[in-house]
């Protein structure tokens, strides 16, 4: 087993009809979570780990990019694949 630490960003940007009106001081976070599909002999085969990162604050810009970053430690086998999850 090897825990591997990810420090994950997550860029979102508001396009189109996103005014001022309806971002503006809008507080944003997101929700991770990471699914792990094991194939090795695990007693954690399927695990979910999940949590939310920063909470930003938006100034109602055109455009505006809003970048989460969040560290996040995975414990896993080289032949296990992981899903990792946003939501907005």
């Amino acid at each position: 087993m090897t825990i591997a630490a990810y420090n994950v960003h997550l860029c979102y940007r508001f396009y189109g009809t996103s005014t001022k009106a309806t971002t503006y001081e809008k507080i944003f976070r997101c929700k991770w979570s990471i699914q792990k599909a094991s194939t090795s002999s695990d007693n954690d085969a399927n695990s979910l780990l999940s949590g939310f990162t920063e909470s930003i604050e938006t100034l109602g810009c055109r455009e505006e990019l809003l970048e989460f970053v969040t560290p996040i430690q995975i414990l896993h086998n080289y032949d296990d694949d992981a899903t990792l999850r946003f939501e907005l």
